[in-house]
């Protein structure tokens, strides 16, 4: 199953499913219709597991050295806390999306597409990892977790084809 979303064509061969989650045509058959909640850019089904993929592509990472002001509202923006809190916030909405759906019947692997470096993908995964619970934060509550920390997945291009070919693979075309 081939897909192309947000400039990356991706081939699933084994998947059951895969399609552009976060749809704005209402007159497709994945609109959500909710336009309070965020979504994941691309859902895709496999027998035995989701991948939820985000992705993020910046022409300049140098907007994530320092705070920058706003040239629309003047306000100065934090490029990392506001891409944090993104990337967490749709996961969380999926995660009710799917939830709303009786969709949540299998291990969820979110993963994060950016174009960046191994540095600052380390800084996200890490900053993810603390804004996401991972695991049972209360096991004498909690019966399943919102995501197991080894499926949290911050990667680019080459890290994916490396480490998560066993799913499909990934291509930069523009």
């Amino acid at each position: 199953m081939t897909l192309t979303v947000d400039g990356y064509r991706f081939d699933f061969p084994l998947a059951v499913e895969a399609y552009k989650f976060d749809e704005t045509d209402r007159s497709r058959d994945n609109y959500h219709g909710v336009q309070q909640l965020k979504a994941v850019d691309m859902m895709v089904e496999f027998p035995k597991c989701y991948l939820w993929v985000e992705i993020k592509t910046y022409d300049d990472l140098q907007v994530f050295d320092a705070d920058a002001v706003c040239p629309n509202c003047g306000s100065v923006v934090n490029h990392r806390q506001w891409l944090k809190r993104n990337l967490i916030r749709k996961y969380r909405d999926t995660f009710l999306y799917r939830f709303c759906e009786k969709k949540l019947d299998k291990p969820i692997l979110y993963v994060c597409l950016l174009n960046f470096d191994p540095a600052l993908l380390t800084f996200f995964k890490k900053e993810l990892s603390q804004g996401i619970p991972t695991g049972k934060p209360n096991p004498k509550r909690w019966n399943r977790s919102l995501l197991e920390k080894m499926h949290l997945i911050v990667t680019n291009e080459a890290g994916w084809n490396r480490n998560l070919n066993a799913y499909g693979t990934c291509q930069f075309v523009g």
